[in-house]
């Protein structure tokens, strides 16, 4: 497969996206009541330096969230291809040069080709072909709800962008910022925000967008969820869906809880030596 400017081929890919990775849409259900925590300082959307710097990247477009230079973030665009042809985009974040952390329903079913883009600083991408991928065993759809939505992809060489450690050392609670990121709507260009956390339960976190902050949408599945320690990022969670098709106000966006013990347990048993902080 030869890669033209991604920005163009992501153009024709976005109808497929939107059916088949949606980092929003069709999940959700059966979460805990959203906690506003109307008693603490009002979190505000950082500057759009802010925002990429916590990759290391710098802003596409003023106070936008667009970042250049995708060659210089650990979150992966994946595109996925089934043996009919048929092809779909997610995200990942890379966590060694060769395995890049996804959602399970992104690498799950029939799939006969997984490939990572390798940026290039012309804005071009090479595709580096995954050796295999695994979705987390006890990963299911059931009664509306994604269960268990993690996924380890293995790539065949590795890819030369900064790698992302698993945050351990530090809980993730109620009340506190994250980042998100990914590479899906409404851009399909990489994009990074901030959200606050509003539930922590075992194996999934989440939020309620209020259109003050950020939210995921279709294409940004597998993308990360992170915090910032000690001017380190840390993954956290991975994007796993939410409650609306359209990412709009008040939907709940659900995230896998990687510091749960049955998905630590799969990613240090997927990656030996898995890279934490």
């Amino acid at each position: 497969m030869q890669w033209m400017d991604m920005r163009k081929a992501l153009a024709g890919l976005c109808g497929v996206v939107l059916a088949a990775c949606g980092g929003g849409g069709g999940d959700g259900g059966g979460v805990t009541d959203s906690k506003r925590y109307d008693n603490q300082p009002q979190l505000t959307l950082p500057a759009a330096t802010v925002l990429c710097e916590s990759q290391g990247m710098t802003p596409k477009i003023v106070n936008g969230t667009a970042c250049v230079a995708p060659e210089a973030s650990p979150v992966v665009l994946l595109v996925i291809q089934e043996p009919s042809g048929a092809t779909s985009a997610c995200s990942g974040v890379l966590v060694t040069p060769t395995s890049v952390v996804t959602a399970a329903h992104c690498v799950e079913g029939k799939i006969s080709r997984i490939v990572a883009a390798q940026w290039k600083g012309d804005g071009t991408a090479d595709p580096i072909d995954a050796s295999s991928w695994v979705p987390h065993p006890g990963y299911s759809y059931t009664d509306g709800r994604l269960l268990n939505d993690l996924g380890v992809v293995h790539l065949r060489s590795p890819l030369s962008n900064p790698t992302m450690p698993v945050l351990t050392s530090q809980r993730l609670s109620t009340g506190q910022s994250a980042y998100i990121s990914g590479w899906g709507r409404p851009s399909y260009e990489l994009s990074v925000g901030l959200v606050r956390v509003d539930y922590v339960e075992d194996s999934r976190a989440g939020f309620v967008f209020d259109e003050k902050l950020s939210n995921t949408c279709m294409g940004d599945s597998g993308g990360p969820m992170y915090r910032v320690i000690n001017g380190r990022a840390g993954v956290v969670g991975v994007t796993s869906g939410g409650t609306s098709a359209n990412c709009a106000v008040g939907e709940w966006s659900v995230f896998t809880n990687l510091q749960a013990g049955s998905m630590i347990d799969f990613l240090r048993g997927q990656i030996p030596g898995l890279p934490e902080m």
